[in-house]
């Protein structure tokens, strides 16, 4: 499992605690597996990342996060710890560009999709973190019932993005979708 003590983890420390917002008014994170995602492929893989590396994002006030891995497109309301915060980051999963293995269409909130739990871990990203959630409103689930509050928007669409900052006010995002037969 990550840790604080992990040379991965001290490093981001040093690096997030170096930004000087003044001159980096926008702090960007990308990596590849997302931590916030609704689709069924690879939910929750990541959970052992996000638990021991979202606090030191939150703190260091990361305004954004893209990630990969799930083949959709899904974007966040600020979020923390599963829950709706206005501090928290957006997170982007735009893993659909490029893509040539099927799209991810399935969400784990719909009946029937709400993968096993223990088909959840991944050894690469610190072994088996997902369980149960233990408040709001999946608590004692693994899946939400309807999409999660944290999910602002998600398609399965081929597709890729670009970000765009004008004058470090504020960014916009732009999505082109390509029209594919799945």
């Amino acid at each position: 499992m990550l840790s604080v003590s992990d040379d991965q983890y001290r490093w981001l420390e040093r690096d997030l605690a170096n930004v000087d917002r003044k001159v980096t008014p926008w702090l960007v994170a990308t990596w590849h597996p997302p931590w916030y995602s609704s689709y069924t492929a690879h939910y929750r893989e990541a959970e052992c990342m996000r638990v021991a590396m979202e606090e030191l994002l939150y703190k260091a006030g990361v305004d954004l996060v893209f990630n990969g891995h799930v083949h959709a497109y899904e974007r966040s309301n600020r979020v923390f710890n599963y829950s709706l915060d206005p501090c928290g980051p957006v997170y982007i999963t735009i893993g659909d560009g490029g893509n040539r293995e099927k799209m991810a269409i399935s969400h784990a909130d719909e009946p029937g999709n709400c993968p096993n739990p223990r088909s959840t871990p991944d050894v690469f990203m610190g072994g088996f973190c997902a369980y149960n959630f233990t408040s709001g409103p999946a608590a004692g689930k693994f899946c939400w019932d309807q999409q999660p509050e944290f999910s602002a928007y998600r398609d399965s669409s081929f597709g890729h993005g670009i970000l765009e900052v004008y004058l470090s006010l504020y960014h916009y995002i732009r999505v082109y979708y390509v029209c594919m037969h799945i």
